[in-house]
């Protein structure tokens, strides 16, 4: 799709999927030891509002997004969220 910056590889998807899977351990053990300070330093957001919540509030160092999202023609919709996101990364300089 057109919002993909980089060259999609095998490579690159196994790397991808190795560096999500650490964080996403480092944040369970943080949650593990003191559920309420894991939730205010979150390393991990999922979802595009709570992705576009950490980007508006420069939280958000690093955004991946899949290559294969549907399309979302609607007004609103799925192209003009993420879009918004992008734009909104790309303001505040975060990859």
């Amino acid at each position: 799709r057109e919002y993909c910056d980089q060259d999609i590889s095998e490579e690159l998807n196994r790397k991808v999927a190795a560096f999500l899977e650490k964080l996403n351990e480092f944040q369970e053990r943080a949650k593990a030891r003191d559920p309420v300070k894991a939730k205010m330093k979150r390393r991990f957001t999922c979802g595009l509002r709570e992705v576009h919540r950490s980007v508006k509030a420069q939280d958000a160092k690093l955004i991946v997004v899949t290559p294969n999202i549907e399309e979302g023609p609607s007004e609103g919709g799925l192209d003009d969220r993420l879009a918004a996101i992008l734009s909104d990364c790309s303001n505040m300089s975060v990859p």
